[in-house]
């Protein structure tokens, strides 16, 4: 890696939008976690969160041990999520809230922006490794079908 890239990656480090964390991080709101499988350096979360702006199903996918995506689908005006962009520099909006009125909507709205635009946000991420990860599209969607069922069956289990 030249000179150049190091410093890149590391001044923009911190720049994320969003309160993303690491594969191996803890997560304490995270309740009943099952982490899946896509390939190697590819993970997808999916857990029952409960937080003070909402509670619901949630999915997260780690590339390379980062939290690059998070979806919070807690329903009508409190359903978001969360991606790991570049910006040229510190923002305090760390959310973008998703039309959809229900979380079976929501649901549908996450598991369709991780199979269709994961390639697109990947790219928006300012660490070259991220950027030049390839994904394979069949996995990548198999675990989707796994994850939204689960996240249906958070909907039908999880004592609220």
């Amino acid at each position: 890696m030249r000179l150049k890239e190091i410093v890149l990656e590391y001044t923009f480090l911190s720049a994320y939008v969003g309160k993303l964390g690491r594969l191996d991080g803890e997560f304490p709101h995270r309740r009943d976690r099952v982490r899946l499988h896509v390939q190697d350096d590819v993970f997808v979360d999916v857990y029952w969160k409960d937080v003070e702006l909402g509670k619901g199903p949630s999915i997260s996918v780690f590339v390379l041990g980062e939290e690059m995506m998070k979806f919070d689908c807690f329903g009508k005006d409190r359903g978001h999520f969360h991606i790991a962009f570049f910006t040229p520099g510190a923002s305090n909006v760390s959310r973008m809230y998703m039309p959809e009125p229900t979380i079976e909507d929501q649901i549908e709205r996450a598991v369709f922006e991780i199979r269709k635009n994961i390639n697109y946000y990947l790219q928006r991420n300012s660490k070259r490794r991220i950027r030049k990860c390839v994904i394979d599209a069949k996995k990548l969607s198999a675990v989707c079908e796994k994850a939204k069922s689960k996240m249906y069956e958070f909907i039908e289990t999880v004592d609220n």
